[in-house]
Parts: structure tokens; sequence; C-alpha cells
């Protein structure tokens, strides 16, 4: 799967922000107020998610990680307000087809400091300032593909992102896909060793396998996820 990893851009700036993305600047110790701890390790028609081989690389299992946030609407605009809904990974869960079309999930982190964070999200919306396309979320949905953005830091660098700071980045972004605020300081702080973001995680929904573990705005997002699809379709999922 080497072949497929989804490239790193080099370290760009943000305007206004106290940091670069791509600083290796610890990860600050604050926990996020947006923790869900109490969503089912089952997904919507029942199947239990894997527990076995869990870990934070690729070829390992990642654990249902539970959220609180915006559920996606199709492929149209959210508008983010009103109470927060339980989000968990297991949610995109699909071992046998029966839970829609998923087959692929893109989970990105991001913060409202970082300039790529910013960028990444522009490209899956489709949205700039103005809209510029369908976006890549809307794009690859008829696909299988199905993405989750983290925001889980403020404009401020190492602080917590609130709901306020995920309604101001939806609204910004015009964001189509499920968004949520980050259950605590290691739920996806552990993909990374540095304060590098956008993280990206790429995740077989048949077995929850990592395929991809990276860090920074890939400029081929799209294309990179359609190859993930191909190599999956010739694959076979990870086994128990």
């Amino acid at each position: 799967m080497s072949s497929m990893r989804l490239a790193s851009l080099a370290v760009l700036s943000c305007v206004g922000c106290e940091f670069f993305a791509g600083t290796n600047e610890p990860w600050p110790l604050e926990a996020s107020t947006g923790g869900e701890t109490t969503a089912p390790d089952t997904n919507p028609v029942g199947d239990v998610c894997p527990t076995t081989t869990l870990g934070h690389k690729p070829h390992t299992r990642i654990a249902n990680l539970k959220f609180q946030g915006y559920k996606a609407n199709g492929t149209s605009v959210i508008a983010p307000q009103g109470d927060l809904a339980t989000i968990s990974l297991c949610d995109y869960f699909n071992p046998n087809g029966k839970n829609g079309n998923y087959k692929l999930l893109h989970l990105t982190g991001a913060a409202r400091w970082c300039g790529p964070c910013s960028v990444e999200t522009s490209g899956i919306s489709g949205y700039d300032g103005t809209r510029n396309g369908p976006g890549i979320a809307a794009n690859l949905a008829p696909l299988g593909v199905v993405f989750l953005q983290v925001v889980f830091e403020s404009e401020k660098f190492g602080t917590p992102a609130t709901v306020n700071d995920l309604q101001i980045w939806m609204t910004g972004h015009q964001s189509n896909f499920a968004s949520v605020i980050d259950p605590g300081p290691t739920a996806l702080h552990d993909f990374t060793d540095a304060h590098i973001l956008p993280i990206n995680v790429d995740i077989d929904l048949r077995s929850m396998e990592i395929l991809n573990a990276t860090t920074g705005a890939s400029p081929s997002l799209e294309d990179d996820l359609k190859g993930l699809l191909t190599t999956l379709s010739n694959t076979p999922p990870m086994k128990n």
C-alpha cells in the first residue's frame, strides 16, 4: 500500500496565525470540551465494530472513535445549528455491504489556525469563498467515499475547539460532509508525532483497516482516493 500513501505538502504558513503548519511543537495537553463516549460499538444495521489489531499505523484497525458534531445530509451544505449529534467511526462500518454504499472513509483533523487545513477543506467542500464546483466530497460520494472532519483547535494554537469554533469553520467552508469536535487530547493526536496538520487517515470500511495515516494536505486528494478505491476492489478485506 506504500505506493498509494497520500503525499504530504511542504510546510505552508497561515497568515495571522501564531504557528506554521508543520512546526515541531509538542501537542498541548488541554482537554477538548467536545467529548462523546457513549455511542454504541455497532453500525446502524447491528454489525459489531472490530476490536482486534487496533492501532494508529497502516495495516492495523482504527478504534471506534466517538464524537459530537453535525451529520451529513447527502451532499447538501450543512447548517451547523441546533443540538449536536453523536457520530462514531462505527457508523460507517460496512463489512457486508448492508450499511449503505460506504467503502472508504477519509478522516481528517483540522484546526482553525491552520492554513493548509482550510485549503484542504475548501477542496473537499468545493467552496473557497465562492462556489467553484461540487467539491471532492460530492464527486466521490457515488463511489462510496465518505468524509469526516474533526476540528480540534480554535484559531489560537493549543486551545481546544468549542462548538462555536466548529460552527464558524463549517459555515466558512460551507461544509457538506460530517464535521465534529475532538473528544480529547489523544483522539487524533496519536496519528502524528508533531503538530503537523491536517491529519489524514484513510480507512477501509469493510474491516476498519487503516490504509494511510499521513499529515499535510495532498494536492491530488481526489485522485489519491480514487486510487485507493481501485486497490480495495482488487484486495480482500483485512482478516480478523
